[in-house]
């Protein structure tokens, strides 16, 4: 729709392409769908044309690059729930508080870590059907261990991507505001705030 036909996904419907069902990139799209305006964020429909581009509107490379992408995000994941639970401020801040023996810990550890890297509906709905949520979840983890670690403007721009993605992660943003005030932070995250108020606008003004 983007990089073959030059339309807003945001301002036209798949619908008004002639014959959009015989489309390759296309063709899979449900009927319900073609008559409504992407349902998913600025960012991430920018990937979306960054796959459809890469492709070449080969069909079978952009299932391809589409399926790559996810596994790369939900490998990001996995490390980054490696880093989290290796993490001994976490370590001292709940798991010590909870557990006194460490074996005990690392059974605790390994359990949470199953829940992501062993989910069938994980693996299913995100590396199989290909769904964007594993974007956005990874996003919101992150952004919610960097709000712990006290880098609230990082966290506040990482969370702002994730509402870019898909715009149901921003009801993570009053928890973690309420969070940081909960910490004892006395300062506004001032430059955080800045750069995610221009990424919302750069993303506004681009599809506008």
């Amino acid at each position: 729709q983007q990089i073959s036909y030059g339309l807003n996904p945001y301002h036209h419907t798949v619908s008004e392409i002639a014959n959009w069902w015989d489309q390759p990139l296309l063709a899979n799209i449900n009927s319900i769908w073609s008559y409504n305006p992407a349902p998913y964020g600025p960012l991430y429909m920018l990937i979306y044309a960054g796959i459809a581009f890469l492709s070449m509107g080969n069909f079978y490379i952009a299932m391809f690059l589409f399926k790559l992408f996810n596994l790369g995000i939900f490998a990001c994941l996995l490390l980054l729930m490696v880093r989290i639970l290796n993490d001994k401020e976490i370590d001292k801040e709940y798991f010590e508080k909870k557990f006194n023996d460490a074996r005990q810990i690392f059974s605790y550890k390994k359990i949470i870590y199953s829940l992501i890297a062993l989910n069938p509906f994980i693996m299913v709905e995100v590396l199989w059907n290909g769904h964007n949520d594993i974007l956005m979840g990874f996003l919101i983890l992150l952004s919610l261990y960097l709000c712990f670690k006290n880098q609230v403007n990082l966290a506040l721009i990482t969370l702002t991507c994730s509402i870019l993605s898909k715009y149901l992660s921003v009801a993570i943003l009053p928890l973690m505001l309420i969070y940081f005030v909960s910490r004892g932070a006395k300062n506004f995250p001032w430059i955080g705030s800045l750069i995610s108020s221009g990424l919302i606008y750069l993303a506004w003004i681009y599809y506008d």
